[in-house]
């Protein structure tokens, strides 16, 4: 997957993951106390339900007791004077009192009663006798059957379900005994419900008669529900069901709709913005980047050049452009010392090709010489003279094969070890008629009395010095009476390989560029190939440094280098 995709994924999966988040907080945090709202307003309104039917039972209880005390009603039944007791209880003035139901007897039985109520289309019916058998389900009712209170809610099958005033008829103070009792009732029917919905701006309905019920709340269509029940005389439940508009829940919604879609809105305009910024002044940048490096060639690495106005993203472009210079001057390195390395090769085998035939032309002089310094003949003398001469010549071949073969000899796989610094300048001894071609500079080394040791590859190092040397020579050439000098020193905790020539010294535009990869005054094919900047990142790695003394009267190179100790 290319960055493109991987950006555009990741802004669809955070925008979702936002979105999401979104609804879960606006369901269960911001709806839901919405939800907490409603709920409340509900119970307070299952609660309002049912203390108005409370209520109701209570007025019942209240208006029996008054009209059950009366003195003139309790003379009528104690002499069982009921045309008189009917006239006494006034049923039209009771119809006002919202009473359904009213029914009289003696200490024992319920012998007569009246309707008060109005049917369920609202028109009033008149007083109307109860039926006998409702009568009858009275009377057997054990708890209206005793001559005692009641304040109960009653279910009389198919005479329908009502609530019950019971209580003794006595005087006015209930000093004398009982004379009789009076019920009053109310009937919980639909018409009640009705007037009670009507009353309380309530949605309330029937439901039915059972065994158990459970306070619950439900949602139907538009509408919470609460399934409420009424505890009967008889341990069963008479259920109806308040309906309840969630006008709460509503608004709830509207406003999480309205809240989600703005903060939709703005959170897409954001994240867009944030995408689109991101996109323009990050992505855009590092895929061009990443483009760029992936088209670099080692073998012509260029510097990228971005424009742009990100700190970060030119930082990071300086920090790339400087890894290809590094990269470039490893890579030249490794070349450089590839060949070396294959030179170290070639010339150890001409080395010691040289070194079979030198050895059988030293035993061979050396034999004739011996026989012929035992002559007295003047003309082998005068040949001794002259194989001592060529014996003379064949040691400075061998010297300088020797030399050769030290200075050349290379691996990547060698170790670093202790090498004595006297050992590079006398190899360099040998070898400096081969280094240096212009026979009018005159090489002059300098040895410390002191012995120095460092730990390091000899090779690397001798390499150092001698493209030093050829730089000197290759500056002072043309110049009569120049000089080169080398020298050996030692300098606090370091030793210093010291190159001066006679060069009035090197211009300060050059000093700066000296060091720089790729950087030469050189024509193609003059020297070593072997550039100051691998010099110093040779000195580097030794834990040295490689530095031009500008102050010096003459052009002066030192190369330092810790010093070992020779057993280490």
């Amino acid at each position: 997957m290319d960055t493109k995709k991987k950006l555009l994924y990741i802004y669809s999966l955070s925008l979702s993951l936002v979105l999401i988040t979104l609804v879960i907080f606006g369901r269960f945090v911001f709806y839901s106390e919405f939800e907490d709202l409603e709920y409340r307003k509900v119970d307070q309104i299952n609660e309002l339900v049912r203390k108005e039917i409370l209520k109701d039972l209570g007025q019942l209880s209240f208006k029996n007791k008054e009209w059950s005390t009366r003195q003139t009603n309790y003379e009528a039944l104690k002499i069982e004077d009921y045309k008189k007791f009917e006239t006494n209880l006034n049923l039209s003035a009771l119809r006002s009192l919202n009473i359904d139901l009213i029914l009289y007897g003696n200490t024992s039985t319920f012998l007569d009663g009246y309707n008060l109520g109005y049917d369920h289309d609202n028109n009033s019916i008149g007083l109307k006798k109860i039926p006998k058998d409702l009568i009858n389900k009275i009377n057997t009712n054990q708890s209206l059957a005793a001559n005692k209170s009641n304040l109960e809610i009653f279910n009389f099958k198919e005479h329908g379900t009502w609530l019950i005033s019971n209580l003794p008829v006595t005087d006015r103070y209930g000093v004398e005994r009982s004379a009789g009792k009076l019920i009053m009732g109310k009937k919980l029917d639909k018409s009640y419900f009705e007037k009670l919905s009507y009353k309380l701006g309530i949605n309330i309905k029937i439901k039915g008669i059972k065994q158990t019920v459970d306070s619950i709340k439900y949602k139907d269509d538009k509408y919470l529900v609460t399934d409420y029940g009424l505890e009967l005389n008889s341990g069963e439940h008479f259920i109806f069901s308040i309906f309840h508009t969630p006008h709460i829940l509503n608004a709830g919604k509207k406003s999480f709709n309205v809240f989600f879609i703005a903060s939709s809105i703005i959170i897409f305009f954001i994240m867009g913005m944030t995408y689109y910024i991101l996109k323009r002044s990050l992505f855009s940048p590092m895929i061009s980047l990443q483009e760029e490096v992936s088209h670099l060639d080692i073998n012509n690495l260029q510097e990228i050049n971005i424009d742009n106005a990100d700190r970060e993203i030119n930082l990071l472009i300086q920090t790339i452009n400087s890894l290809i210079l590094r990269i470039k001057s490893d890579y030249e390195l490794l070349v450089q010392k590839g060949k070396l390395e294959s030179l170290g090769l070639m010339a150890g085998g001409i080395a010691h090709e040289i070194n079979n035939p030198l050895t059988i032309l030293k035993t061979n002089s050396s034999i004739i010489l011996r026989e012929l310094t035992e002559s007295e003949n003047d003309l082998d003398k005068r040949i001794s003279k002259k194989l001592e001469k060529n014996l003379k010549t064949i040691d400075r071949i061998a010297g300088i094969i020797s030399g050769l073969q030290k200075i050349s000899r290379q691996s990547s796989e060698d170790e670093l070890v202790v090498v004595d610094a006297k050992s590079i300048i006398k190899s360099l001894e040998e070898l400096h008629t081969s280094l240096v071609e212009n026979k009018k500079v005159t090489v002059e080394y300098k040895i410390s009395g002191q012995d120095l040791f460092f730990k390091g590859l000899e090779q690397q190092i001798t390499q150092i010095i001698i493209n030093l040397i050829m730089n000197s020579a290759q500056a002072v050439e043309g110049i009569d009476g120049s000089w080169i000098s080398v020298e050996l020193l030692k300098r606090d905790q370091s030793l210093i390989f010291k190159v001066t020539d006679s060069g009035s010294g090197i211009s300060q535009d050059i000093q700066n560029k000296l060091m720089d990869p790729f950087f030469t005054t050189k024509e193609v094919g003059k020297g070593t190939g072997l550039g100051l900047s691998i010099c110093k990142k040779i000195a580097n790695f030794h834990n040295g440094d490689l530095r031009l003394i500008p102050e010096a009267a003459n052009t002066t190179f030192e190369l330092s280098i810790p010093l070992a100790d020779k057993l280490s």
